[in-house]
């Protein structure tokens, strides 16, 4: 049977075609491709009148804005114009871990896949090789996240319709690896070994205050008011390899704050403040303070690294386990907690998190310990024990 003859369309129509099997193909333009040649999209369809409805149907999901229009990219590609574009609006040491999360875990598994071809499945299959790799949780969430993040980028750039990372579930919080911490003799035993150190005020704010190394190091007597007994954390320190030390701004919103100090850590301050301006007084021209409250010898800020040396001389000294620094911030709020004289909003405002929920999250094994002690016999909420 001969082929029907169809009636040229207008341009933007689209185009019907019968096929030598007796099937149709419908074709419709739905922007240019990189070279500038047209883009089009293709229905198959067993009748004329399929056919028909396809080309409608075309019609009006492009109208909607729901066709690709654009030439598809790899992920890795993407990822890599998703980086350039966010580099100016955050902080360096978050652009850093976004490239090494990519390039040490996420493109090696799918950066040579086209976005439109990366589906649910295969990031279930990456988010369980990430985990198989021996990563924690918490970071294969991260990693999942910013794969998450370039695939919306795909959306709104018309390389997808739909992002397949809406249906990916996230792993539990019980899943999330708990922070380690001292215990409170352990604690006592650190910052008594700690007060050798010329740095132990760092150690003490760390520990009492739940400060960050960052925090700690960008530290400013301008940000000090040992009359009123407060601090205000303003800014971070950092390391760059062009520039090299650079003040940085708070990690969040939430972590620039205001902390009352308790009456041992002005009394460890004041001392600290003498101490610096006898060392001052013996450099003399050498001193190149730029205000920081934790200096070297010759009043420049304290390379984090050199913490981190320190840290691990006192944990020898003290014979407790070797942490990291960090943990000095769990270990104050695992004490805060367990001392229970102090709200859990609270904590989670003074320590900079952005939300409570994330406060119980980390120490949700402190948590549990208070829950199991306030299961109390009937004879103890009567009053008769």
């Amino acid at each position: 049977m001969a082929r029907k003859a169809y009636k040229r369309r207008r341009n933007n129509e689209g185009s019907i075609t019968q096929r030598k099997n007796g099937t149709f193909q419908v074709a419709y333009i739905v922007g240019k491709k990189a070279d500038g040649t047209p883009k089009r999209v293709y229905r198959s369809a067993s009748t004329e009148a399929e056919a028909n409805r396809a080309l409608l149907e075309l019609r009006y999901q492009h109208a909607r804005g729901d066709l690709l229009t654009a030439e598809p990219m790899t992920f890795g590609q993407l990822a890599a114009r998703w980086l350039e574009l966010r580099e100016p609006t955050v902080k360096v040491n978050t652009i850093v871990s976004y490239r090494g999360l990519l390039a040490g875990h996420i493109l090696p598994v799918i950066g040579g896949l086209r976005v439109d071809k990366v589906k649910l499945s295969g990031l279930e299959d990456l988010q369980a090789h990430l985990l198989g790799k021996g990563l924690a949780p918490r970071t294969v969430n991260y990693a999942m996240w910013l794969v998450s993040a370039v695939l919306e980028s795909a959306v709104r750039n018309d390389l997808i319709s739909k992002s397949p990372s809406t249906g990916l579930q996230s792993l539990r919080a019980s899943q999330v690896r708990p922070a380690r911490a001292f215990t409170r003799e352990e604690a006592q035993a650190f910052i008594e070994a700690a007060r050798e150190e010329r740095h132990y005020v760092a150690f003490f704010l760390m520990l009492c205050l739940g400060l960050r190394r960052g925090e700690v190091l960008g530290l400013r007597w301008q940000d000090v008011d040992l009359h009123e007994g407060h601090l205000t954390i303003n800014c971070t320190l950092r390391v760059a390899k062009e520039t090299g030390y650079v003040f940085d701004s708070p990690k969040t919103v939430n972590s620039r704050r205001r902390l009352y100090l308790p009456p041992d850590a002005v009394d460890a301050l004041r001392l600290h403040k003498e101490n610096q301006e006898l060392e001052q007084a013996t450099a003399r021209e050498v001193w190149r303070s730029v205000g920081t409250v934790i200096t070297t010898q010759v009043g420049t800020p304290v390379h984090p690294d050199n913490l981190r040396r320190v840290l691990s001389r006192i944990c020898a000294r003290a014979g407790v386990p070797k942490l990291r620094i960090h943990d000095l911030r769990h270990t104050h709020a695992s004490l805060v907690l367990r001392s229970q004289l102090v709200d859990d909003k609270v904590l989670s405002e003074r320590l900079g998190h952005s939300d409570v929920r994330f406060t119980r999250q980390i120490y949700q094994h402190t948590y549990e310990e208070q829950h199991r002690a306030a299961a109390l016999p009937m004879t103890a909420l009567l009053g008769q024990e």
